[in-house]
């Protein structure tokens, strides 16, 4: 019998490139929207559409997973929308086209991660392998991604932001197609 080739790398760089994206997101994406002319108040509309999106996005992509046992196959469709979704802020101009692109996106982009906790819950018990090793490298990226975009900010303009993000989602659309293709009996929930 040929020995399984072991998931965990293909894994780590899953969340290392997601969480890239979350610690560029989460503290500098609001220089971007102010960059762009929004003003506080905007900015704060903008990101809580955002926070809001994925009420929409989760429930249906958890239940199309569930139905059809997938994982990887919505994972890489979810990132390279995310990722053409994303490039969208490029032509949005104003605050209503930036809250439609953010309401877009962001309904898109949560359940990327939320599939790929599941994945990585499902082949741990599978391959056993320790969940929070695979998990690790996500939170290193992100602090190590938060430190770097702050200080390439303090040097360049905050339209960097859009590009580190941009950027990312792409790497993690890449990432997602390295993935095992694991697929669970239809119905899985990871207890």
């Amino acid at each position: 019998m040929i020995a399984r080739p072991s998931p965990t790398l293909p894994l780590a760089a899953f969340y290392a490139a997601f969480f890239v994206v979350i610690g560029t997101i989460q503290p500098f994406w609001p220089l971007w929207l102010a960059a762009q002319g929004l003003d506080a108040r905007e900015i704060g509309v903008a990101l809580a559409v955002g926070v809001g999106a994925k009420v929409i996005g989760l429930p249906i992509a958890a239940h199309v997973a569930d139905r059809s046992g997938e994982r990887r196959r919505p994972m890489v469709r979810l990132a390279a929308v995310s990722a053409l979704s994303f490039a969208l802020f490029a032509l949005a101009d104003g605050f209503w086209t930036i809250l439609l692109v953010s309401l877009l996106f962001f309904s898109l982009w949560p359940p990327v991660m939320s599939l790929g906790e599941t994945l990585t819950v499902m082949l741990a018990k599978r391959d056993g392998f320790e969940y929070g090793r695979v998990r690790l490298w996500g939170s290193l990226a992100y602090i190590a991604m938060a430190l770097a975009a702050g200080a390439l900010l303090a040097r360049v303009p905050a339209g960097a932001v859009y590009w580190m993000i941009l950027g990312g989602v792409a790497v993690t659309a890449v990432t997602c197609l390295a993935l095992p293709d694991a697929k669970a009996a239809p119905g899985y929930t990871h207890r």
